[in-house]
């Protein structure tokens, strides 16, 4: 029965947490994260007494992705974060290039598989603040909108 089998899949989905590092700074968790989409753009190619245009995989699109995170409005994460979308600005690849991973962690804090993300940057940044109605402090939700040029998956 295919119900059965389906059952026997376990679902990570409700104990999962996110955590993402970012070459020159420390790792933190986020609470939300949309990996970017692999593509590839798609060729045409016709001639040489062709007359159906053959397709081909061309280059890779550019790749877009996004996190939320809920850090201290003083913490040292939203500086960087800051200072990250700031440098966009100087388009000096050296430095608003910034490698990432980003780890899923199960539920006994165990990482189940991990993605590497080549030459990420910062185009855009949203704050909004919100006070946690379990200890009553001020945080802040991040949401930032990346680029990157590459994205590969390991097992851990």
């Amino acid at each position: 029965m295919a119900i059965t089998g389906a059952r026997q899949i376990k679902n990570v989905a409700s104990a999962e947490s996110w955590m993402l590092e970012i070459t020159g700074f420390n790792s933190f968790l986020v609470h939300k994260i949309k990996l970017p989409k692999k593509e590839f753009e798609i060729i045409e190619r016709k001639g040489g007494g062709q007359t159906v245009p053959v397709q081909q995989t061309g280059p890779i699109k550019a790749l877009k992705w996004s996190f939320e995170a809920w850090i201290p409005t003083t913490g040292e994460e939203r500086a960087f974060l800051w200072d990250w979308n700031e440098l966009c600005k100087t388009r000096d690849t050296t430095k608003t290039y910034k490698d990432c991973t980003v780890t899923l962690i199960g539920p006994n804090d165990d990482p189940i598989v991990r993605w590497r993300i080549e030459d990420a940057t910062l185009p855009s940044l949203e704050i909004e603040e919100f006070e946690s109605s379990a200890d009553n402090k001020k945080l802040l939700n991040i949401k930032c909108e990346l680029t990157c040029n590459d994205i590969t998956q390991e097992s851990v």
